[in-house]
């Protein structure tokens, strides 16, 4: 029947690995501020070039201060370039991966194939569950930059664990669903 909303298809993918599963969970993505944030780096990179320029090539003393401040400056300027720079990657290629076996519990957020990840005992982890995620409406919170808020979570002794930032409620739930289905030894009940 037509005039119905189009049901979605899910976002991540779940692989069967050697005793448990690997989730695949792309980053969401907002290509309109990818775009916007693309051309403040161009304005970035102007400003970083020109600070560099007066620092090193103007031949003023080191100890004048009008040096120092665009030093302190460019440190600031530089950092800032760096996280606009993540961020866009981020929305463009970000993924992170979620491997659930008898060995480990690894989560890994990568952009491009290299990233940073953390290693969990299995046996140490449990009350695997979906939480409830909320914030600013979708058009001015974190969602809108690329970032949303994980609506997965187990907790790891006195410390809870969120993940899965890249779907919703209901994908997470079917996930979990899964995850329990091929890592039967994952205690999913409060530890």
């Amino acid at each position: 029947m037509s005039g119905f909303v189009p049901v979605p298809a899910p976002r991540s993918t779940i692989e069967r690995i050697g005793g448990g599963v690997e989730l695949t969970i792309p980053s969401r993505r907002n290509y309109v501020m990818a775009a916007f944030f693309i051309i403040w780096l161009g304005g970035w990179f102007m400003g970083e070039r020109e600070a560099i320029r007066a620092i090193f090539f103007e031949n003023k003393s080191l100890d004048d201060g009008h040096t120092a401040f665009m030093a302190f400056w460019l440190i600031g300027w530089t950092a800032g370039g760096i996280g606009v720079l993540l961020a866009v990657l981020w929305n463009i290629a970000g993924r992170e991966r979620v491997r659930f076996s008898s060995d480990e519990i690894m989560l890994r957020k990568e952009i491009y194939g290299v990233g940073f990840g953390r290693r969990y005992d299995p046996s140490r982890v449990g009350n695997l569950r979906v939480v409830e995620t909320s914030g600013f409406p979708r058009a001015f919170g974190r969602r809108a930059w690329g970032v949303s808020a994980a609506p997965l979570a187990f907790d790891y002794g006195a410390q809870t664990v969120h993940f899965g930032a890249g779907i919703d409620a209901a994908e997470a739930t079917q996930v979990v669903a899964k995850i329990v289905a091929a890592a039967p030894n994952l205690r999913v009940s409060a530890a």
